[in-house]
């Protein structure tokens, strides 16, 4: 969050690689939560700078690209949700799409839906939404992986 806050914010000024920098910001965090516990902390700065960390430069590349990309990355997650949410289950798909999307309250979705009351539709939901997390979790988690 640091390195992007920097990027959005102008204050970003290079002078050694990105992933350098990166790797220096992740230390310094370290030794923040180090201090807050009270310990101090002696380490000798051996990190090899060389073209090892191509990997490193790569994954900050991508975030940074995604900087530009922001219509597209928002246009990509906004299909990613309603596809996750076409593949839900009945009445998951339903119940989320007419809460969320066509905005109608637990009442009307529980009398469109047959629901005995507005408290059982509000349980079923929650459930549904559970299962929405695990999936796009699922899906972030092989985007960024």
């Amino acid at each position: 969050m640091v390195l992007y806050k920097k990027i959005i914010g102008g204050e970003l000024v290079l002078t050694v690689k990105l992933s350098t920098f990166f790797i220096g910001i992740c230390r310094n965090k370290a030794y923040e939560k180090m201090r807050e516990k009270g310990k101090e902390l002696y380490i000798i700065d051996d990190t090899p700078h060389s073209t090892k960390d191509e990997l490193e430069d790569e994954r900050i590349d991508r975030l940074l690209a995604l900087e530009d990309n922001t219509e597209q990355i928002e246009a990509r997650k906004e299909a990613v949700v309603r596809e996750i949410v076409a593949k839900l289950p009945e009445p998951c798909d339903k119940i989320l799409w007419g809460f969320y999307f066509d905005g109608f309250s637990m009442k009307t979705l529980a009398q469109m839906l047959n629901y005995a009351s507005e408290g059982s539709i509000k349980v079923v939901k929650h459930r549904c939404v559970e299962k929405f997390k695990t999936r796009f979790m699922d899906i972030s988690k092989q985007l960024f992986d």
